[in-house]
């Protein structure tokens, strides 16, 4: 909870031009987005400073003036000044702007990942790190090793910017009501919303209860399930544990699997893998940060220093961020280009 007298200056700062903060506005900012460990430098900084001085600072200033120990403190700071000052050219920026650092800790846990939940509060990540996190980042900051977590978080990134970062995207738990409406809920496409808690819930309405409990921490959730081209009904199998003699309970596993993404999504992952280059996806691939391709490494840093390498879910990725593509082009766009972001078997194997 926050002091009065934070609360206070957080009303001047979201009602004041930030190149008119003064010191104790700034202090206030910075508690707001919950880097207070650094108000003591900022203090030191700027109470001799004009106003407005973090906003006319370039990110290597930032950077040595507050002291910043972490490498996504300083992008975090960079991504919110950029959002506050405007012209940044990204309308989804701003939408992610809402997610504070308890609402992303949450969202790891709604997607599954919850091994990074503990590198992602020492990185203070929020609603806009997520919508800008490079490979490299969520490698080495996140501490993220596995194939099948790196995508968990790409897809929920996807999912999240096709719902205008509504901090009520995720769908935690079953509707309370008969079964009708349970099917209306994934007939009307919110399966891609489904969190791994709520993918846990339709494993006990399978009668898959026994199983339920191995996907805790799997990374295993709607959007996952729905938009990945690699994931299989196979692949959900060997995270269940489920024996490979068990041969009905995979049959029935299947079906209902099958059933619940719908018989054109299914297809399209089969396309998938007839596709020159498939690699099948197992709960050991180990995460490997892809290359920067030819386009990247000519790319030039925008003066806000806001381009910081290839993106876990690129903005134009599989049609998210895009809001006018139908659930449907979604899903198909997904499914056109088989290697992901992670472990690309080569570069001309991506479909964008």
């Amino acid at each position: 909870m926050f002091s009065s007298n934070v609360m206070l200056l957080y009303g001047k700062w979201q009602t004041t031009d930030v190149r008119q903060w003064d010191c104790e506005t700034t202090c206030g900012w910075l508690e707001a987005l919950g880097l207070d460990a650094y108000v003591p430098a900022a203090r030191a900084w700027l109470r001799g400073e004009a106003r407005g001085a973090l906003a006319a600072a370039p990110p290597a200033a930032l950077e040595r003036e507050l002291q910043l120990r972490h490498p996504l403190h300083k992008k975090k700071i960079v991504l919110a000044l950029a959002d506050l000052m405007g012209a940044h050219g990204d309308p989804l920026l701003t939408a992610a702007g809402r997610l504070d650092g308890a609402w992303a800790l949450r969202w790891l846990e709604d997607v599954g990942v919850c091994g990074a939940r503990a590198a992602a509060a020492d990185a203070a990540l929020d609603g806009r790190l997520l919508h800008r996190l490079t490979h490299a980042e969520l490698h080495a900051h996140l501490r993220v090793a596995h194939a099948l977590h790196a995508l968990s978080i790409r897809r929920g990134i996807q999912v999240l910017r096709d719902n205008k970062f509504n901090p009520e995207t995720m769908i935690r738990r079953a509707p309370e009501a008969d079964q009708s409406e349970a099917q209306s809920e994934e007939a009307s496409g919110e399966l891609a919303r489904w969190s791994s808690h709520r993918v846990m819930q339709w494993l006990k309405e399978i009668d898959l209860a026994e199983y339920a409990p191995n996907l805790r921490g799997a990374g295993v959730h709607g959007g996952l399930m729905l938009l990945e081209p690699r994931f299989t009904a196979e692949l959900l199998a060997a995270l269940l544990n489920i024996p490979a003699n068990k041969t009905l309970l995979r049959r029935h596993l299947t079906q209902r699997f099958n059933d619940l993404l719908g018989r054109d999504v299914i297809q399209q992952k089969r396309n998938a893998e007839q596709t020159l280059g498939y690699q099948p996806l197992t709960a050991t691939t180990k995460y490997k940060v892809p290359k920067k391709s030819q386009f990247s490494l000519k790319r030039k840093k925008s003066k806000d220093d806001l381009d910081l390498g290839d993106l876990v879910c690129p903005l134009n990725d599989d049609c998210s961020g895009d809001l006018m593509a139908s659930p449907t082009m979604k899903v198909k766009a997904a499914t056109a280009g088989v290697a992901s972001a992670v472990c690309p078997p080569r570069d001309d194997a991506r479909a964008h």
